[in-house]
C-alpha cells in the first residue's frame, strides 16, 4: 500500500525518527541529565521492523538488500549497545570523546559495508535521510527534505 500524499510526510518524519533511534548517536546514548536513558535506547525488533519497512519502500530496496541492511543494522544496533555499556554516562570529556570517536568509527565502517549492498543512489539517499535526521535531532532545519 502506498501512502497519500497528505500522509506521506507524517509516515516519513516517524520512520526518520526510529531510524535515527536505531543509530543511536553518541550524544543520546550518553542519557538525560540525571543519567538515565531514553525508554528508546532499549529498542526492539518492532522497531527495526518498522525502519526496514520504511528503507525498503524509501530506498526502493530488493528483498536482498533489505535483508542484508537488516543484518548490518541489527549488529551496529548491538555493536552500540555494547558501546554504551563500555562507556556508562560520565562527566569526564575523555570518556565522552572516546565514546564518540568509537561510534563514529562504528558508523563509518557499518557504512562501508552498506555501501557494498546499496547502489550508489541508494547509498546517496540514506546520508541525505540520516543527514537530515541528525539536524532534525539537533533542533534544527531538515538541510535536504526528502520529496
Amino acid at each position: 500500500m502506498t501512502p497519500s500524499p497528505k500522509t506521506r510526510p507524517a509516515m516519513l518524519l516517524v520512520a526518520s525518527a526510529l531510524l535515527l533511534l536505531l543509530a543511536a548517536s553518541p550524544g543520546w546514548a550518553q542519557g538525560g541529565p540525571d543519567g538515565e536513558r531514553s525508554q528508546h535506547s532499549r529498542q526492539g525488533p518492532q522497531d527495526l521492523d518498522q525502519v526496514m519497512g520504511h528503507l525498503t519502500l524509501e530506498l526502493d530496496l530488493s528483498e536482498e538488500q533489505a535483508s542484508e541492511m537488516r543484518i548490518v543494522l541489527e549488529e551496529q544496533r548491538q555493536q552500540m549497545q555494547a558501546l554504551r555499556r563500555e562507556f556508562p554516562p560520565s562527566d569526564d570529556p575523555d570518556d565522552r570523546a572516546a565514546m564518540r570517536e568509537r561510534a563514529r568509527r562504528l558508523h563509518e565502517e557499518n557504512d562501508e559495508r552498506l555501501a557494498a549492498i546499496l547502489d550508489e543512489d541508494q547509498m546517496q539517499q540514506y546520508r541525505r535521510m540520516r543527514r537530515g535526521n541528525r539536524h532534525r535531532r539537533q533542533g534544527g532545519p531538515d538541510p535536504s527534505p526528502i520529496p
